[in-house]
């Protein structure tokens, strides 16, 4: 009873397998086509803006340049003049390196000259450029190794979450970011130099610290623009990640000696009126969406060196046949879940339990800096086990109630089969051996037996399908999922009343024995078989004993072999039987050698003919 309940729990899981899988097709084609890109961008931004707070970056200083900075100097663009003074007095104070992230493309006079000359003798300064068209030139003094770009790589929703770390210009020259050259700079009086990937040979890397360079499909992104060397960034978290000045701040002496000695100094223009703002969701500031231009650099570098000097992760993803594998995992499981028989309000507690644990490992491995797949995950998950549990509640509702009137039958049967069926059988049992029993009450007590079971039968075939039973001549159907040795009865009983075998006419002794038999491990394909051997060899009685006035069938266990015997003592004549061998004894051969046992059909001394079929009990 245990086998054949895990066998229908398993039939059930593969039917809802079949159903589900379409469901998981259309969200991993969904993927493939990108229509989960900017939800899981949205993910990953809200997954990156909702870490706890970091401490702050005590390697950089921003020095903003405000919108009172901008009232106090009376003009804009700011002076080369005004510039100049600021980077000499940040300067004294012993930076290691200063970027200066403002365009001097053109002079800002007055005081360009003196500007010149500055970006000609301080070998800590770096300026900035932009090569992606349309260009902005460096100021023409400034050597390459201390110039930059800042060109930024805004995703198709507008918000940036890659920093792009060298490209080749319009003139097909290859050029660095203004961060990789602040790293370089700084990197270097600790002993680092830009060099060539290991893993990667087209990847940066600054000694074991390797830049994973971004690819098309990284992440949540599909066939993105990898042009270049790009990498994902990992924003510093928290409502100050780094140490901000004013110009003011600056010119006035008010900061400490520790804000710019042996720092990274970034100078930048942050007042609105400028629109140096980029579009970013990742960081929690006091305007959630936006950041200036300085900030982003600020976060850029400070993951560079951060993940060299500190071994802060950078963001890391699966590869895409881990990724795929994990989303097909939890569609599987919610195919799955969708099989467990238990109430609505207990089934989606575990739905939301489950979906809420899938959020929280990924949160977890963000927080470790890995970025995985949820949005697709859940959306996998949550389709297949909310649309196919009410689909599966019906069928196994329907299924109870089929069972239950199945029941009733039985119930209905079992009393008639233990009362007047049971003395039946025992008085054609006790009559079949005599010879001077009437023919006509033989006939007529067999005729009452099949009417009896055909009350039961006529209720029963209705619930039958094709894989429980096994359909004879005349659309009557053998339960499979009864004792072997009932199922063969029933084929016995059932055979010997076709008319069209005229030779069972002349029957008039039976002799039977229908015993317990070892079946339990069989597979109803197998039962099915061995009841069209009987029919068969039942059938070959009825077309080739002529005048056969005796039959002998024995289904039983003898010792640790099942026999399956039909004999009759007919004069089998030559004309009438096939001298071949027929496609019955060659199913019958084909079915011992399943069974592992062995088939005979040989010819009885003076007359008969015997059929044998016997295999060994597991």
């Amino acid at each position: 009873m245990q086998e054949h309940s895990f066998k229908g729990m398993l039939l059930a899981a593969t039917s809802n397998l079949w159903l589900g899988l379409p469901i998981l097709g259309l969200v991993v084609a969904a993927r493939l086509f990108g229509l989960f890109q900017s939800l899981e961008w949205q993910a990953l931004d809200f997954g990156l803006r909702s870490r706890p707070d970091e401490a702050p970056d005590q390697r950089v200083t921003i020095v903003a340049i405000t919108e009172e900075t901008i009232a106090e100097i009376e003009d804009y663009p700011i002076p080369d003049a005004d510039i100049a003074a600021l980077i000499q007095r940040i300067n004294q104070g012993q930076p290691r390196v200063i970027g200066l992230d403002i365009f001097r493309d053109l002079p800002v006079d007055p005081g360009h000259a003196e500007f010149i000359r500055l970006v000609e003798r301080l070998d800590n300064l770096v300026v900035v450029d932009k090569v992606l068209p349309p260009p902005i030139r460096a100021p023409k003094a400034a050597p390459a190794s201390r110039v930059g770009f800042v060109d930024v790589l805004p995703d198709g929703d507008g918000f940036i979450r890659r920093s792009l770390l060298g490209s080749s210009d319009t003139e097909n020259h290859y050029q660095f970011s203004f961060t990789i050259r602040l790293a370089e700079r700084y990197l270097g009086k600790e002993g680092f130099g830009l060099e060539n990937g290991i893993r990667d040979p087209s990847a940066m890397r600054f000694g074991k610290t390797e830049l994973t360079r971004f690819r098309s499909n990284t992440g949540g992104y599909i066939r993105a623009d990898a042009g270049g060397e790009q990498v994902l960034i990992n924003f510093r978290s928290g409502a100050k990640p780094f140490d901000v000045v004013t110009y003011q701040d600056i010119q006035r002496g008010n900061i400490s000696k520790e804000l710019i000695e042996d720092r990274i100094v970034l100078v930048g223009v942050t007042a609105p009126s400028v629109k140096d703002i980029v579009n970013t969701a990742a960081i929690d500031g006091l305007n959630p969406g936006l950041v200036t231009g300085i900030e982003l650099q600020a976060h850029t570098i400070s993951q560079i060196v951060s993940a060299v000097l500190d071994e802060r992760a950078l963001l890391k993803v699966w590869p895409e046949w881990l990724e795929y594998s994990w989303i097909v995992s939890w569609g599987i499981a919610g195919i799955l879940l969708a099989h467990l028989k238990i109430r609505p309000a207990y089934y989606f507690v575990i739905i939301v339990g489950l979906g809420a644990g899938v959020l929280i490992l990924s949160y977890g491995l963000l927080l470790a800096a890995w970025w995985i797949p949820v949005v697709p995950t859940i959306t996998a998950f949550l389709l297949n086990s909310l649309i196919l549990y009410p689909c599966y509640r019906m069928q196994h509702e329907l299924k109870l109630r089929i069972e239950d009137r199945q029941q009733l039958i039985e119930r209905t049967f079992d009393q008639i089969h233990n009362g007047p069926l049971q003395k039946l059988a025992i008085i054609l049992a006790r009559e079949s051996e005599n010879p001077s029993f009437p023919a006509e009450v033989n006939r007529d007590l067999r005729s009452l037996n099949q009417e009896l079971r055909g009350i039961y039968e006529s209720l029963r075939q209705e619930f039958l399908s094709a894989d429980d039973c096994l359909r004879l001549e005349g659309n009557l159907m053998v339960r499979l999922d009864q004792p072997l040795h009932e199922m063969l009865y029933e084929v016995y009983e059932y055979t010997l009343q076709r008319r069209e075998f005229s030779y069972f006419e002349g029957i008039k002794i039976h002799i039977r024995k229908f015993e317990l038999m070892a079946g339990q491990e069989l597979s109803t394909d197998r039962k099915r078989e061995i009841g069209r051997f009987l029919e068969e060899a039942l059938c070959n009685v009825g077309k080739y004993a002529k005048g056969g006035s005796r039959l002998t069938v024995i289904c039983m266990q003898v010792d640790n072999e099942n026999v399956v015997r039909v004999v009759d003592n007919g004069a089998v004549s030559k004309a009438t039987h096939p001298q071949r061998v027929g496609r019955g004894t060659q199913q019958a051969m084909s079915l011992a050698r399943r069974l592992k046992g062995h088939f005979a059909r040989i010819q009885c001394e003076p007359k008969g003919v015997c059929s044998e079929l016997r295999w060994p009990v597991r």
